[in-house]
């Protein structure tokens, strides 16, 4: 009978898959931030009809 704590080595991640794990997540946060940023940017603070449009909604078109 084999031990049991063989299993758990097996799912063990090598240090530069881990590394790599690690990197790849924070350039995807990094991205996911400046996204948010440049369209905090570009399209709301720069647009004052679209600020308009969101701040009012659809109770100043009915009017």
């Amino acid at each position: 009978m084999k031990d049991p704590s063989y299993a758990i080595e097996q799912i063990i991640l090598h240090p530069q898959l881990g590394l790599a794990l690690l990197i790849a997540g924070a350039l995807f946060t990094a991205a996911v931030g400046v996204s948010v940023f440049s369209f905090y940017i570009d399209d709301y603070w720069t647009d004052q009809a679209y600020r308009e449009r969101l701040r009012w909604g659809p109770r100043r078109q009915s009017q």
